[in-house]
């Protein structure tokens, strides 16, 4: 799938998963769950427990419907191992052009956290269609709104403290998706169906704000 298909792909569903965890998990139980609520694009921090195996796995696995990204990219280096792995996007909580330059080199949808003006131009200069908007509940809807009037031709997804409950001013600000974690996956071993109703909640949410 070309990197822009990808983008498209987060931007038509409106969320990213996010599984950041220190220890051991169940990727493939998590990423069926995930799908099975409708959920499309799942990212797998480099600083989880074994992050490089589990994304190897996924893409071995082929599940229908799911692309799978590496979060936490920061460097070139984290970029390459990534690649290497299968991600087919890139996530980080930086902008860093030389990171973002490995990633187009490869073909693969770079999303680099920016939060200043300066930051967003800068990456999307550098050829990323699509900026993750980070910390987003710490800067705050009103504060991507502001930044969106001058920019409003810059994609963003929100990450850091989005869920089903705040995400509608984030759309309404003008975000195009969430990146969701410990709101949408849990921070441990939990029941699919449980995950599974968290997605298909999430969409929802997300499709609401989107018509309002």
């Amino acid at each position: 799938m070309p990197a822009h298909s990808i983008v498209d792909l987060i931007e038509e569903s409106g969320v990213v998963a996010i599984i950041r965890r220190s220890a051991p998990f169940d990727a493939a139980g998590i990423a069926q769950a995930l799908v099975a609520g409708g959920v499309r694009a799942l990212e797998i921090t480099l600083n989880s427990h074994e992050a490089l195996t589990s994304i190897k796995m996924l893409q071995h696995l082929a599940i229908d419907g799911l692309v799978v990204g590496a979060g936490t990219v920061r460097t070139p280096a984290d970029a390459r191992a990534a690649l290497e792995a299968g991600a087919r996007f890139l996530v980080a909580p930086n902008f860093d052009r030389a990171t973002v330059d490995v990633a187009r080199e490869a073909g693969v949808p770079m999303l680099p956290g920016v939060a200043s003006p300066s930051e967003a131009v800068a990456a999307w200069q550098a050829g990323c269609e699509l900026l993750k908007f980070f910390p987003a509940a710490a800067l705050g809807a009103q504060y991507l709104k502001l930044m969106r009037d001058p920019l409003d031709d810059i994609k963003f997804m929100v990450t850091g403290g989005v869920d089903a409950h705040n995400l509608q001013e984030f759309i309404r600000a003008g975000a195009v998706a969430v990146g969701a974690g410990s709101s949408l996956v849990g921070k441990g071993d939990e029941p699919a169906d449980l995950i599974t109703e968290r997605a298909r909640a999430l969409i929802r949410a997300i499709d609401e704000a989107r018509h309002v």
